[in-house]
């Protein structure tokens, strides 16, 4: 599988993890989605996500990350804010897919596990996340 879009947040080394967490969300000027999961719908959401994250919309630089640790979730938390998207601790793996983080850090859009997102939605992620 080729991800050109995407940064695979190691799931055995939590240190290298949050670093990369912490330089894309935090020290990098993209719009980023991160998916959380290690299953075949996971994947399949990464797929539809890096394709749409070759985009280049109005200058912005489209990321994803691909968390398949979801026990960073807590970490992640700690680097973004509240957004449109709703406060960081809303964020439930049972319901989400993944999320969408604003350019300035906030969460804008949270990615429904059911129904599997497809293309479109995978678009308005990144749409959502693109309002300033």
């Amino acid at each position: 599988m080729e991800l050109n879009n995407t940064i695979i947040l190691p799931c055995d080394n939590d240190d290298l993890s949050k670093r990369l967490l912490t330089s894309l969300v935090q020290m990098e000027d993209v719009i980023t989605v991160i998916i959380f999961g290690r299953d075949a719908n996971a994947e399949d959401a990464v797929k539809k996500a890096d394709v749409r994250g070759g985009a280049v919309v109005a200058g912005f630089e489209r990321k994803i990350a691909w968390m398949q640790n979801t026990a960073l979730l807590i970490f992640l938390s700690t680097l973004i804010k509240e957004g449109e998207g709703g406060r960081p601790d809303s964020i439930n793996i049972q319901e989400h897919i993944g999320i969408a983080i604003s350019l300035t850090d906030k969460l804008m859009d949270k990615i429904p596990l059911n129904p599997s997102p497809d293309f479109i939605r995978m678009e308005l992620a990144f749409i959502t996340a693109s309002k300033v």
